[in-house]
């Protein structure tokens, strides 16, 4: 959703120049001008797409993808890379030391501009084997950043242990979000949140 208005078009002909197989999906996060846009260049260059809005679960979504398409002045490019989804990432000029480190990992290809986007593209999606590799890079990404948020998360636990054991009583603890159980405290039930079936509209 970090793609212009004004470059919308550009990127659907750069779409439209891949002749193959795939489903391309949008996310317009909800910005109703551009949603319309998109209908109107999905028809005009018969780009086979769907696209969505605003949802609760978006990361769940965008892990569906076998590759996808980000500006780099996205804010979604850490849900991809937490997702392990690899990325082509439109960046003309000051590409930051994030995407650099993606695409010198294997993890995303850089295109230089949005007329360079059919052509970046299909290195991976013409080649299995590039795709694989990519996609393997970008696994290998996000399990690093999993590890190092569970690093964090038992630092973060064992620096408030001395708040926590001298008060066996305390249900709810205020900042760190954990709850004591275990001592005289009533089982608590967890929901599993449900979300619902994708539903995406076909343009």
């Amino acid at each position: 959703n970090g793609i212009q208005n004004a470059d919308l078009q550009a990127m659907m002909i750069q779409l439209s120049l891949l002749k193959m197989p795939m489903q391309v999906f949008f996310y317009h996060a909800g910005d109703s001008y551009k949603a319309e846009q998109l209908r109107g260049l999905a028809q005009k260059f018969a780009v086979n797409a769907r696209m969505f809005g605003r949802v609760t679960a978006l990361p769940d979504y965008l892990a569906m993808a076998d590759i996808a398409v980000a500006h780099v002045t996205d804010d979604n490019i850490q849900l991809l890379q937490n997702a392990a989804v690899p990325m082509v990432i439109l960046a003309a000029k000051d590409v930051p030391a994030k995407v650099n480190f993606l695409s010198h990992e294997r993890a995303a290809l850089v295109a230089p501009e949005i007329y360079k986007l059919s052509a970046t593209l299909a290195q991976p999606l013409t080649d299995p084997a590039s795709l694989q590799a990519m996609q393997a890079a970008a696994a290998n990404i996000a399990q690093l950043a999993s590890i190092e948020k569970c690093a964090d998360a038992i630092e973060a636990a064992l620096a408030k242990k001395a708040q926590i054991i001298p008060n066996p009583q305390q249900r709810m603890a205020t900042a760190d979000g954990f709850e004591v159980i275990g001592t005289q405290v009533n089982p608590q039930s967890f929901i599993t949140p449900q979300y619902q079936a994708p539903v995406f509209e076909p343009v």
